[in-house]
């Protein structure tokens, strides 16, 4: 027997035939340390100088497993054996998948001796392949074959004299598919079962090429179709492996495994679908990666890459804010900033630049890409060119600014208004002139402004304020003008015609005389008065000399539901209200005449005529005429005001009492779900541990890899089990319920301090503290919120929690030396974990307060009153 020793270690190479030579003291050896020989021995002859080859795995020139490969090609039926010092799990897995015969470690030399005897025993006992029916060919390495299929479709086909392969068995799961979907299994006198499957016939050369590689020694993954007998058409992913038998250097036997693929490939078409879309569409889109990676560009669109100018290459992996080049300061990017560290949606407008440095504006639109859980696993930003939009408007802004400048500094007031005599603006001389606010003056008719008194009209068209001096392109009258308080006065009008896209009209208004604008303002004093009073949507009266009604407007006779004033006049204020206000209103009417004073708005009730009440705000003003002294009596009805604020005050607590019904529906959905995970998956890990230790027990003492695997098996299971203990107590502690709130609350500071390494001092009542399970949850989920909000925002290094109870009130205060600046209190009032726990405190008709200054930490006080447990109830 030759046996061929490749290893370029001269050392090693002698070692391992001084063994070999113990056991086989008339093999002859061979050694190759270089490519040189190595070539020289392979190119001497088309039939093998050796009968067996062992190699080392490390070469300079090449590795073990590319040897194997040439060596097996050229002679299939040499057993060849890995001896190496530096493999690992992953090279013996690929030298057992190549049909390597073992694999052995030069630390376990001596073993190798004793495997090729036992190979060489075993050639000698085989005398070849009866017959098909027998099934005793030699197949190397069956066992190994059927271990690393993982797929359920898995599969022995044998190669028939003709070269065709045959399914010889297959696993129940394929045997149920081919039963409904393909054709009908037919079972033979022998142990072979023809199972068949339908291939789409445009298949028909990959399964063919497929074969044929199979039938060559490859082992090999291909992708084909199926039809079922349904006509639906399925993809499959075939993963084969060809077993030799070494003696007669073919392909005998074929193991494999199939996968249904169908769903994946109608994914990746979805997929594609979406893809050519967002490349098709005129708006640059950009997808991101997280912050962990700067949110790097994974994905652009070819609009994106249009715009910007680059090339996709040139993006990848990079930040956005490449665009922005040393521009990023941009006070918009803080809304981006803030959208994705809350996780939201953000716009903005930013100035980017080109791969060719010009500048244009970009209109950004970002939003979070969540998974199935919820959890954001990448952002997508659409982005439009928005550059002329953004010059146009600039431009306009800055003509606007120039002649709103001029328009709102000229002495005189201006008007502008259209073909119907309507103005549409006016500048503050003119606001300040008419006394009316822009706003309102926009829309009013000019010949509501304006009167002709030397022609006897009351009101003047825009055609007559035209009909004189066509020979000038400004038209000037001197007539009168009306303010918004009535007032006439004499002013000089000028107007001069423009037209932009429709014709408009400037109209310069310059006053003549103060002393008549004065005069008028004066006469028309009453007239403003009487048309407030009686124009007023609030109800008013005048109180002559507090006892005694001596106006009325027509807001109050609706009030009292009165169809004259006569029905109101000359009555005494106090028969129009309630009498239990009766004693309220004669203070506030003697305040009013004796002091002189308003008297704010307070709420009282009135009595209509037709012996209803409503509800009103009164407030009174005192003044004095040439009749003496009298009250403006202010009335307000607010009815359906106060109707409404009971339907919210209704609305609000029915929301609250709701949210805490839902809130004690979760804690009971959270104890149900824990106990289930401890019934359930707690005992199934359980039993799994024992079986792996009676397994344990039973192996053989040489079989160290299948204990080591065992041992490694329970520290995964015993990592499970601590990980569902875990989750357990996330969902609902069980020292909650086992053990009451003080076990509860002094297990979650020491879990605190373990989490966080914060310093937590604890002091509790020493005798037990029996609440109801409702009351007892809700301090619970309060203290771990509180906790929760310290470990995210405090960055403190000490926290104290102190609980204290009496007969009536429990209170709790958690206290830290953290921040307690704005930024935190900012966080307590908004977050909606302080609010669940205001929300959990109300409920239950608790107070929760909280107090934080900078530099003094975070105070957190719960005053929660105590209930009696149902024990207690029936124990009393």
């Amino acid at each position: 027997m030759k046996i061929l020793i490749i290893d370029e270690d001269p050392t090693e190479f002698l070692l391992t035939q001084h063994m070999l030579s113990a056991k086989f003291p008339e093999a002859d050896f061979i050694g190759v340390s270089d490519r040189l020989k190595y070539q020289e021995i392979m190119n001497q002859s088309n039939q093998p100088d050796f009968d067996l080859v062992v190699t080392e795995y490390k070469l300079g020139w090449t590795d073990g497993l590319q040897l194997f490969s040439e060596i097996n090609r050229r002679f299939p039926c040499v057993p060849v054996y890995m001896l190496t010092a530096f493999g690992n799990e992953n090279v013996a897995a690929d030298a057992i998948k190549k049909g390597m015969t073992d694999y052995i470690v030069k630390s376990n030399r001596a073993s190798l001796a004793d495997a090729i005897a036992e190979y060489i025993r075993r050639i000698a006992d085989k005398k070849g392949c009866q017959t098909s029916e027998s099934d005793i060919l030699y197949c190397e390495k069956w066992d190994l074959a059927i271990s690393r299929l993982t797929s359920d479709y898995a599969y022995s086909m044998r190669i028939l004299p003709g070269g065709k392969p045959v399914f010889e068995w297959v696993t129940e799961p394929f045997k149920k598919f081919l039963s409904e979907y393909g054709p009908t299994a037919n079972a033979s006198k022998t142990r072979q079962r023809n199972y068949e499957l339908t291939i789409h016939p445009e298949d028909n050369a990959i399964v063919q090429s497929r074969n044929e590689k199979l039938l060559a020694g490859d082992e090999i993954t291909s992708e084909y179709r199926v039809i079922t007998k349904q006509g639906d058409i399925r993809y499959f992913s075939d993963h084969a492996l060809p077993i030799r038998d070494w003696r007669i250097g073919q392909v005998v036997r074929i193991y494999g495994a199939i996968q249904d693929i169908t769903w994946r490939r109608n994914a990746e078409d979805k997929m594609r679908l979406m893809q050519r879309a967002i490349d098709c569409s005129n708006n640059g889109i950009v997808i991101t990666g997280l912050a962990d990676t700067d949110h790097a560009i994974i994905y652009a669109n070819d609009a994106f890459l249009k715009m910007t100018g680059y090339s996709l290459n040139e993006l990848m992996g990079k930040n956005c804010r490449t665009l922005q080049r040393n521009e990023r300061d941009q006070p918009e990017l803080e809304n981006l900033r803030k959208a994705l560290n809350a996780g939201v949606d953000g716009y903005a407008i930013l100035r980017n630049y080109r791969k060719d440095g010009s500048l244009f504006w970009n209109e950004v639109y970002i939003s979070p890409i969540r998974d199935n859980r919820g959890k954001i696993t990448h952002y997508i930003g659409v982005q439009n060119d928005v550059t002329q939009r953004c010059e146009m408007q600039a431009s306009l802004t800055k003509s606007e600014a120039k002649l709103r400048a001029i328009f709102e500094n000229v002495f005189d007031a201006v008007l502008i208004i259209d073909e119907q005599g309507v103005i549409e603006n006016a500048n503050p001389p003119a606001e300040k002139l008419f006394g009316y606010p822009a706003s309102i003056m926009a829309g009013l008719a000019i010949h509501d402004m304006l009167v002709d008194e030397k022609n006897n009209r009351a009101d003047i068209q825009l055609d007559y304020l035209l009909s004189d001096a066509k020979t000038s392109s400004v038209r000037r009258k001197e007539i009168y003008a009306r303010k918004r308080n009535g007032a006439i006065f004499p002013i000089s009008l000028g107007i001069s015609e423009f037209t932009v896209d429709r014709r408009f009209f400037i109209a310069a208004i310059h006053d003549l005389t103060d002393n008549k604008r004065a005069e008028k303002a004066l006469r028309t004093s009453e007239e403003r008065y009487r048309t407030l009073f009686e124009n007023s949507v609030e109800a008013i009266f005048v109180n002559r000399g507090g006892d005694r009604i001596e106006q009325v407007n027509q807001a109050c006779l609706k009030l009292w539901k009165a169809d004259r004033p006569e029905e109101l006049l000359d009555k005494h204020p106090l028969k129009l209200f309630h009498p239990d206000y009766h004693e309220l209103i004669r203070a506030r009417i003697h305040h009013s005449m004796v002091n002189k004073a308003i008297n704010p708005f307070i709420e009282e009730k009135i009595v209509q005529l037709d012996g209803t009440f409503a509800d009103v705000l009164v407030s009174t003003v005192p003044f004095t005429d040439e009749k003496g002294p009298m009250i403006f009596v202010v009335v307000m009805d607010i009815t359906e005001r106060k109707r409404a604020e009971a339907e919210l005050q209704a609305n609000k607590k029915q929301y609250q009492d709701l949210s805490n019904h839902l809130e004690l529906i979760r804690e009971e959905e959270r104890a149900r779900i824990a106990r289930e995970i401890h019934d359930e998956l707690g005992s199934f890990l359980t039993v799994l541990k024992m079986d792996l230790s009676w397994l344990d027990k039973r192996l053989c003492p040489d079989n160290g890899k299948y204990r080591e695997k065992i041992g490694v098996m329970n520290r995964q299971i015993e990592e499970a089990i601590q990980a569902v203990k875990k989750i357990i107590t996330d969902l609902r502690p069980s020292i909650l319920d086992h053990l009451g709130l003080l076990p509860a609350i002094e297990w979650l500071a020491e879990n605190f301090q373990q989490r966080s390494g914060i310093d937590c001092l604890l002091a509790m009542p020493k005798a037990d503290l029996r609440l109801d399970p409702d009351h007892s949850t809700a301090v619970f989920r309060i203290a771990q919120e509180a906790l929760t909000n310290i470990i995210q925002h405090a960055e403190a290094s000490r926290v104290s929690i102190i609980v204290e109870a009496d007969d009536q009130n429990l209170l709790m205060t958690i206290s830290d030396n953290g921040r307690g600046d704005a930024l935190q209190q900012s966080l307590l009032n908004d977050g909606f974990g302080v609010r669940g726990m205001q929300e959990r405190a109300r409920y239950f008709a608790g107070e929760l307060t909280i107090q934080s200054d900078p530099g003094q930490g975070t105070l957190i006080k719960l005053m929660l009153p105590i209930k009696p447990t149902k024990s207690e109830n029936s124990h009393d």
